[in-house]
C-alpha cells in the first residue's frame, strides 16, 4: 500500500541527539524494544514495577 506524499510528516519520528552517522536502521531495533516496554508498563504496571 503506497502512502500519499501528503501525510509523510505525519508519519515521520524525528530523533534528535544522536550519535553521528548513525542510521535509522541502527536505531529500530532500540525502538521497538522501547515501544514495546512502554505498552507493557501501559497495560501492567506493576509487573514491571518493583515494590
Amino acid at each position: 500500500m503506497a502512502l500519499a506524499a501528503d501525510t509523510k510528516a505525519a508519519r515521520e519520528l524525528y530523533l534528535g541527539n544522536l550519535p553521528a552517522g548513525i542510521t535509522g536502521q541502527q536505531w529500530m531495533p532500540w525502538i521497538n524494544v522501547s515501544v514495546i516496554l512502554a505498552a507493557l508498563v501501559l497495560l501492567q504496571p506493576s509487573s514491571l514495577v518493583p515494590g
